[in-house]
């Protein structure tokens, strides 16, 4: 196994990434400079939580806005978070009102928020992705209603979208991680 030190940004994480995190991430690589950074850096849950020692608690969600929303929690009250801090692959909607989550609470100048939130029942999704013509011969042919869908195992390879500059290539393989340094230090629980 080789080890090797990455920057990244706070744009390359959709959630605060917690020091000791356990996490999934792709490379960056400059071509011109040749450096190298994370980027679509995704905890993996719930390995992680032990990792980080975070607290995790559990509330309510009551309101659900464009990129915010508000979780009522009996022991901290009504807690702003930050839409992105889903932990999930499924955005959060208006059904989400009402459901039961897990959160992380973090205090800041601003006061306290919810970071981290994880639904208590996470819905399920399964994608099927046609195949192009150069598919391997690893693929699958499935029909249904007389449609051919080519299912390929996926390789942990990342999906996301970054957006680069045209000298920056992504290498679509995920790697695991531990984050050594968090871009804020925020202070976890009371």
């Amino acid at each position: 196994m080789v080890r090797t030190n990455l920057t990244f940004e706070r744009k390359d994480s959709t959630v605060t990434l917690l020091k000791d995190d356990q996490v999934l991430i792709n490379v960056l690589n400059d071509i011109i400079t040749e450096k190298r950074r994370a980027t679509n850096i995704k905890p993996k849950i719930p390995a992680t939580f032990s990792s980080t020692r975070e607290t995790r608690e559990k509330g309510i969600i009551i309101s659900l806005k464009e990129n915010e929303g508000v979780i009522k929690s009996e022991e901290h009250g009504e807690l702003l978070f930050e839409a992105k801090e889903n932990l999930s692959d499924v955005d959060f909607t208006e059904e989400d009102i009402n459901e039961d989550v897990e959160f992380t609470l973090i205090t800041l100048r601003a006061g306290k928020r919810a970071i981290r939130i994880k639904r208590a029942k996470e819905p399920l999704l399964l994608t099927l992705c046609g195949a192009s013509s150069s598919a391997s011969e690893e693929t699958e042919s499935v029909s249904t209603n007389g449609e051919n869908v080519s299912i390929r195992p996926d390789r942990m390879r990342s999906s996301s979208k970054v957006n680069m500059e045209p000298h920056m290539v992504l290498d679509p393989e995920l790697y695991e991680g531990i984050v050594s340094q968090t871009i804020i230090e925020p202070k976890v629980g009371l």
